[in-house]
């Protein structure tokens, strides 16, 4: 239920920029989430359209990007991609992770667990 909750702090930025840009219509905003969130977008995308109702940002144009997953291994120095299969037990525990190149478990994510708002457009 992490979607609520982030859902929430997303509407509350959107309607405070609003306010500060005195703004009388919220058109669109978009979204980056990184895919280590784990946050479902579908879920993510239903809580943000109901906490908006009856506001000025009621039936957003919401569109979300998921940013991939990169790695940086200390051991062989490896950086890029890293494979990851969604399993509904990621929203209670990290999987553990290993370089795709020698199997290392000593690696630093460098990309993936963002949630980012970008282009808020209002009319005033």
């Amino acid at each position: 239920m992490h979607e609520f909750s982030t859902a929430n702090q997303i509407v509350r930025s959107v309607l405070e920029t609003a306010k500060k840009n005195k703004a009388q219509k919220v058109l669109s905003f978009e979204l980056e989430i990184g895919a280590f969130t784990f946050l479902g977008k579908e879920q993510l995308s239903f809580w943000i359209g109901e906490l908006l109702k009856n506001t000025i940002a009621a039936g957003v144009k919401l569109k979300i990007q998921t940013i991939k997953p990169a790695v940086e291994c200390t051991d062989c120095g490896y950086k890029g991609d890293i494979k990851l299969d969604y399993d509904p037990v990621y929203h209670f525990t990290l999987p553990s992770l290993k370089c795709p190149q020698c199997d290392s478990i000593n690696i630093k994510l460098k990309k993936g667990r963002e949630c980012l708002l970008r282009n808020i457009q209002i009319s005033k």
